[in-house]
């Protein structure tokens, strides 16, 4: 009787070590995705321009269209802000040709690279307006939009 006793409680903890196990796991891969504030950063551009990042999280807040292509702005939800205020919690994806399957409300992970532009305009906008940063989630880019949740609450306005 005594082994079994022995023998269940050493099962059971291996059941449950391995449920913690699972459950870090699980935890360290949601929390260590790239983050819209580290994109941003806290100087004119992005500390991670022309690298690619994976699964940043955020809500969508607004989708529009210009000249042919689709674009929508992620907020990052309040719970995950860094309370920077030299890091901006909002950034602009790019989607490319075709409407993205997304909704204002939609809480997303989005893949894609970090890039840098400016808003075509006069000659010398390149010289001297301070450029945009966008994560280009194009698929023919390798980007990838995949929407988590919908009908989420909209994350409080930037300031």
């Amino acid at each position: 009787m005594k082994s079994k006793l022995i023998t269940s409680t050493l099962v059971l903890g291996l059941l449950t070590t391995g449920s913690i196990f699972q459950d870090l796991a699980a935890q360290a891969e949601t929390t260590s995705s790239t983050q819209i504030h580290d994109i941003q950063g806290a100087g004119h551009t992005s500390p991670l321009k022309d690298q690619r990042v994976e699964k940043v999280p955020g809500i969508v807040t607004y989708i529009y269209k210009a000249n042919n292509s689709y674009y929508f702005h992620l907020q990052t939800p309040d719970a995950q802000k860094d309370n920077n205020p030299a890091t901006s919690e909002g950034i602009i994806v790019f989607a490319g040709k075709e409407k993205p399957n997304v909704k204002v409300g939609d809480l997303i992970h989005v893949s894609g690279t970090v890039r840098e532009y400016a808003i075509e305009g006069y000659a010398e906008k390149q010289q001297t307006d301070l450029p945009l940063t966008e994560i280009d989630a194009r698929p023919d880019q390798a980007g990838q939009i995949t929407v988590q949740k919908t009908h989420q609450p909209l994350p409080q306005p930037v300031k």
